[in-house]
């Protein structure tokens, strides 16, 4: 007991050196508590500088939800099932929590054999076959390399599209070039009596996954 009345005693001599060691601790408990706070700033910081390098350097969006749903061409219900398909994303949008800088809906059709309508332009050996795709507001996702933009309905009897650069190598073709849409060997019907002409060469950005594109786009024909 005498020790410890000594050792107030001692306190209330050096009361301003005791404020000054409780101030200390006080200040060494707040600055280590707050450590993990800084840390996960700072990570967060170089989290989103790397994104946004990502977004920059490859034109690309860092994060995309991808929902696709493939459906018979005999299914009676299809265009009720798109739509159901629309109407679900719209709503689960909202739930992400984190805001949707573009919602892009994309429809494609199965693959097609492609006839040359012209054999004397390119190869007619050459096996071919491409699907057809259309992206809501591509325009905004897309830069025009060569040719034009495609009109939105057939043109003379034949429906226009743009591709890749790489698809003039994989498909073996040039600009302007008529082709025959084919299945199990028969021309597709159509408006345009099932023919299709690429009229321009697109690179693409900000829509989709980069490795994504590079598997699909160098065989597919995109319209407006």
């Amino acid at each position: 007991m005498a020790l410890f009345i000594m050792i107030l005693r001692k306190m209330v001599n050096n009361k301003w050196l005791e404020l000054s060691l409780l101030l200390g601790l006080v200040l060494s408990v707040g600055m280590t508590s707050s450590m993990p706070i800084y840390t996960n700033a700072i990570l967060q910081r170089l989290l989103i500088q790397e994104l946004r390098r990502l977004q920059t350097g490859s034109d690309q969006y860092p994060g995309i939800y991808w929902l696709s749903a493939q459906l018979s061409a005999e299914d009676p219900q299809k265009s009720a099932k798109i739509a159901e398909s629309d109407e679900f994303l719209n709503k689960a949008r909202s739930r992400f929590g984190l805001p949707v800088q573009y919602f892009v809906r994309e429809r494609s059709t199965e693959r097609y054999g492609l006839i040359p309508a012209e054999p004397d332009k390119v190869d007619p050996s050459k096996q071919r076959s491409a699907d057809l795709s259309a992206i809501e507001g591509m325009k905004e996702h897309i830069r025009l390399v060569d040719g034009r933009m495609p009109a939105k309905e057939p043109a003379g009897g034949v429906y226009e599209a743009l591709v890749v650069p790489e698809a003039l190598t994989e498909l073996g073709m040039v600009l302007n070039t008529e082709f025959i849409i084919r299945k199990d060997n028969r021309e597709v019907p159509g408006q345009a009596g099932g023919r299709i002409r690429p009229e321009g060469l697109f690179r693409p950005f900000l829509v989709q996954h980069p490795r994504r594109l590079q598997e699909q786009l160098p065989d597919r024909f995109c319209a407006v």
